[in-house]
C-alpha cells in the first residue's frame, strides 16, 4: 500500500513538473490538488516552488508559475533542512516579477547572510558580532514590515471624517475638564 501511494505522489508531482515547463496556470491548479504537500522536496531539497522559480532563469515568462504556485500555498520561505530557503535564494537571480511575487508572498528577504560574512573576515572578528548583525537585521526587517502593513492600512482604512470629527479620546478629555470646574466652582 505505501508502494502504490508513493508513486501516485510521485505522478502528481511529475505532472506538476510538466505543467510548470509548459508555464500553464490552469494546469498547475489542476496537478497540484493530487501533491498532498506543496513543501514536498526531493533528496536535494528541491521543491516544486524552487524547480518553478529555477524555470525562470531561462524563460523569464514562466513568473506565473511560481505565482500559481504562491497562491496555491507554496511556502516562499520553506527551509527543508537548508540554512535558507532555497527557492527565496534562487528568487535572487531570477527576473524582478519572480522576486516580486515571492516577496510579496511572504517571502523573507534575507539581510542577514552578506553582511555576516563580510564581518566574518574583518581582522579580530567576534561571533558575537554576528549574534548583534542577526538581532540588528530581525528588527530591521521587523520595522519595515512594520512601515509596509501602516501603509497598506492607512490607504484601506479610509474612514469618511467630517471637517468637525472630534476624536472620542479628545471628547473624553474635555467632559473630565468640564467636570473638574463643575466641582469646584463654589
Amino acid at each position: 500500500m505505501p508502494a502504490a501511494a508513493i508513486r501516485i505522489n510521485r505522478a502528481a508531482v511529475l505532472a506538476v513538473t510538466q505543467s510548470i515547463v509548459k508555464n500553464d496556470s490552469e494546469a498547475i491548479r489542476v496537478a497540484a490538488k493530487s501533491v498532498p504537500d506543496l513543501k514536498a522536496a526531493e533528496k536535494d531539497g528541491t521543491t516544486l516552488l524552487d524547480f518553478a522559480v529555477r524555470q525562470s532563469w531561462q524563460r523569464p515568462e514562466s513568473f506565473e508559475a511560481v505565482r500559481t504556485l504562491l497562491s496555491l500555498g507554496a511556502d516562499p520561505n520553506h527551509m527543508n533542512g537548508h540554512p535558507n530557503s532555497l527557492a527565496m535564494a534562487d528568487a535572487g537571480h531570477s527576473s524582478a516579477p519572480v522576486l516580486r511575487a515571492m516577496l510579496e508572498a511572504g517571502g523573507n528577504a534575507n539581510t542577514f547572510a552578506v553582511p555576516a560574512l563580510i564581518i566574518s573576515w574583518m581582522p579580530g572578528f567576534e561571533v558575537r558580532e554576528v549574534w548583534y548583525l542577526s538581532v540588528g537585521t530581525i528588527i530591521f526587517q521587523m520595522c519595515v514590515k512594520l512601515f509596509l502593513l501602516r501603509h497598506e492600512l492607512r490607504k484601506r482604512l479610509r474612514f469618511g471624517e467630517s471637517e468637525n470629527f472630534i476624536p472620542a479620546a479628545l471628547q473624553l478629555r474635555s467632559l473630565r475638564i468640564v467636570r473638574l470646574h463643575v466641582h469646584r466652582s463654589p
